[in-house]
């Protein structure tokens, strides 16, 4: 990325000096150039100029507000195994949220994907043998339902390793988010906002549609996709999400006074947020929520009854004082991730729902190279929402 960068910033410059000798005729004539500069001073000044280079592509990304999930490549029986799709399913999830592009893959009419091409699979001469391979990578933002592509990317992955399975691991590490990336997303972004602009109708007949047959969550996906910057569909989507969340969380409510239930039991007397989150996901007038209430109040009072019992220790024994004040600090910050984990019930639901809605429309565009997405779009949320998603 450095590198990337100091590149950029070389290249601009003589691309300046050259239109100046083109625009006064004159014969380049080199000179010495002396510099009061100390080196510490022009390493601050690229510093500066390469943030300033980044800022401005990073700018333009953060102001859309464009969803997109990922589709990664389809384990091939060879090199590419599900453990492998996974971690590059994963790895789309950090890039897409590192531009700003948010949800966590509950996106089911647009999408980043990644297809694998291997340009060489080598095991080296000298000892100790090492295992080499080399991937063509293509990134591609598609229109899911339609099959249109409205950007792409290629790039380069090596990899080397003890074995090929390390290699291909090691490989995988080199997807990372660079300028190509950057530009490539802006411009994606750009023509999914005009689609957004342009299609307000296909939205709603799609969220018809959904919440005609009950799949509620492909309706809250389907408007919780839509960037804000496409007016009139985001006006539409705003009033349709509540109801569509309710209609969701009623539909799901016993699924999640069980999960609450296993939380609390696994919790104990230790505050857990998904034990919050859960009841906030119980629709008020549903029938399960008359029991999840009393499931949660019996829990607090089991939570609290442990604080107690540990502050007054505390006024005893400096240990116990020490242990109340992380517990302390440990609880306001378990309290603030009870809205972060309700979302990522939600998003949950979303996703499978994308994920089988974005299947279909890949297998009536003969898309199939990206395999089966479910378990692995749900796995990359499991693994990259901890850390990406929700820290960008």
């Amino acid at each position: 990325m450095k590198r990337v960068n100091i590149i950029l910033a070389i290249a601009c410059m003589t691309l300046a000096m050259a239109s100046c000798s083109d625009s006064n005729k004159k014969t380049f004539n080199p000179t010495e150039r002396k510099s009061s500069m100390t080196d510490a001073q022009r390493e601050e000044a690229l510093d500066k100029l390469k943030m300033s280079l980044s800022a401005q592509v990073d700018s333009l990304l953060f102001t859309h507000g464009v969803k997109l999930s990922v589709l990664p490549p389809a384990p091939d029986g060879n090199d590419i195994t599900e453990s492998l799709a996974e971690r590059i399913a994963t790895k789309l999830v950090q890039i897409t949220s590192a531009n700003g592009i948010g949800g966590l893959n509950n996106s089911p009419n647009f999408a980043l994907g990644a297809r694998l091409s291997q340009t060489g699979r080598t095991a080296t001469g000298s000892a100790p043998q090492k295992m080499l391979v080399k991937y063509d990578v293509t990134y591609e933002v598609i229109n899911v339902p339609t099959g249109d592509v409205y950007a792409t990317a290629t790039d380069e992955i090596v990899g080397v390793g003890a074995s090929f399975e390390e290699a291909n691991a090691n490989a995988v590490q080199e997807i990372k988010n660079s300028p190509k990336l950057q530009k490539m997303l802006q411009t994606g972004s750009e023509r999914i906002i005009d689609w957004y602009n342009k299609n307000v109708q296909t939205l709603k007949n799609q969220v018809e549609a959904a919440a005609g047959k009950k799949d509620y969550a492909y309706a809250l996906a389907l408007v919780e996709s839509v960037p804000q910057q496409a007016a009139a569909a985001f006006q539409y989507a705003s009033q349709q999400q509540p109801k569509l969340l309710e209609a969701m969380n009623r539909q799901h409510a016993a699924e999640t006074l069980s999960d609450m239930k296993a939380a609390i039991a696994k919790a104990d007397a230790n505050f857990d947020p998904a034990v919050a989150a859960c009841l906030q996901m119980v629709p008020a007038d549903s029938p399960e929520y008359k029991e999840a209430t009393a499931a949660y109040e019996a829990y607090t009072k089991k939570v609290e009854a442990r604080q107690a019992e540990i502050a007054k220790k505390a006024t005893e024994d400096e240990a116990y004082a020490r242990k109340q004040a992380e517990i302390e600090r440990q609880l306001e910050h378990e309290k603030e991730l009870v809205e972060i984990e309700a979302a990522k019930m939600k998003s949950k639901y979303e996703a499978q729902a994308s994920a089988v809605a974005m299947e279909k429309s890949m297998r009536d565009n003969k898309k199939g190279f990206w395999g089966k997405l479910g378990d692995r779009i749900i796995g990359a949320i499991d693994k990259a929402s901890d850390n990406a998603a929700w820290n960008d």
